[in-house]
């Protein structure tokens, strides 16, 4: 790995935001709580920093939707760890042989499509039959079958190899994107933030996509949640590449960059488009907010809604959830930096080096 003179905080425009940074106030206790479950059902990892992201990314989250969205992102962490398509290529047969990645997989699609159990499930399904019990003391039905849908498509696509020899194709910039928002369970990320600001309103306040649409916001919210999904996705291109060239995949924004001709024999340029793109969609992001509360203040959209408690549910909830979105993307980055995940002596970035 080619050293770098780059830094991460020049490089990414939102580190700015990092000052303004406020932690969840039970962070610790969502912690404790989230080992012990994990623990429970034998889904231990070397470090648990994850949780600790989880409870800041959605830091608005009642303190019960708060340990839930915890538990999820710790199974997703898990998963990733141990069944990863690169992740399950570096297993030896013994403990492939053990862990049975393959049908273990479906497994977990089957009981996300049909709720029902095999006979001796292994912890890892009997973890997720615990989180969807407690998904329903805590989330409206509607919401929970968008995100049961989501969370499929996601580890569907993020236990495949994309790698460019196995699809057998140099994905275009355009196609790469659109697939890295599920690879990155960005998708998943944004129904949690559903769920965050749902839990402040009531457990039956969540706003459908038709009734943003009835009201006119439909159109703004899905450009907003697209640029967050992509900025999340690009973003962890940026801070992972070695570790994605550790783990011997190419399926990664500046890897894909490389591999055109302006590039090639330029890794520092790489990184430096790359973190562009990456600016590119947080600035986008900013500029849609900002039309959102334009929208959202402006008197004539309250002409005649007085008295629709359809009307004020929707404000309600969208004036909870833009900002939640503007914290998610913060918040991931924040932690993304800090994490020990992209550590390592030979990092192309100053502050991710461990030896100096």
């Amino acid at each position: 790995m080619p050293r770098t003179g780059l830094r991460l905080e020049k490089l990414i425009t939102i580190t700015k935001y990092f000052s303004d940074f406020e932690s969840y106030g039970k962070a610790a206790e969502v912690e404790a709580e989230t080992v012990a479950w994990a623990q429970e059902f034998s889904l231990e990892l070397p470090s648990y920093s994850h949780i600790r992201m989880s409870t800041d990314t959605h830091k608005l989250a009642d303190y019960p939707t708060a340990v839930v969205i915890s538990k999820i992102y710790h199974l997703l962490y898990f998963i990733d760890d141990k069944m990863a398509n690169d992740t399950r290529r570096s297993l030896s047969t013994d403990e492939a042989a053990e862990l049975k990645p393959e049908e273990l997989l479906q497994s977990c699609f089957l009981f996300i499509e049909t709720g029902k159990l095999p006979e001796n499930p292994p912890a890892l399904l009997l973890a997720l039959a615990d989180l969807l019990h407690d998904l329903l003391q805590v989330a409206d039905q509607r919401w929970l079958i968008g995100f049961m849908t989501e969370l499929e498509k996601h580890l569907r696509i993020a236990t495949q190899n994309l790698d460019t020899s196995v699809v057998g194709k140099i994905w275009s910039l355009e196609e790469y994107i659109k697939t890295r928002r599920l690879v990155s369970g960005m998708n998943v990320m944004i129904w949690l933030t559903k769920l965050e600001a749902t839990s402040r309103l009531g457990q039956h306040a969540y706003v459908t996509p038709e009734q943003m649409k009835k009201y006119g916001f439909g159109h703004i919210i899905d450009e907003l949640e697209s640029t967050v999904e992509d900025y999340g996705g690009l973003a962890n291109d940026v801070i992972s590449v070695e570790k994605e060239l550790r783990r011997g995949t190419d399926f990664n924004l500046v890897l894909l960059l490389m591999l055109s001709p302006q590039f090639s024999d330029n890794f520092p340029a790489a990184i430096q488009e790359a973190s562009h793109i990456v600016n590119t969609k947080f600035n986008r992001s900013l500029v849609i907010v900002e039309k959102f509360r334009r929208m959202i203040t402006h008197p004539q959209l309250h002409v005649g809604t007085e008295a629709n408690p359809e009307f004020q549910q929707v404000y309600d909830y969208l004036v909870t959830y833009v900002p939640a979105l503007l914290n998610c993307m913060i918040a991931t980055w924040y932690y993304q930096t800090l994490s020990e995940r992209y550590k390592s002596p030979t990092s192309p970035y100053r502050e991710n080096r461990t030896n100096l």
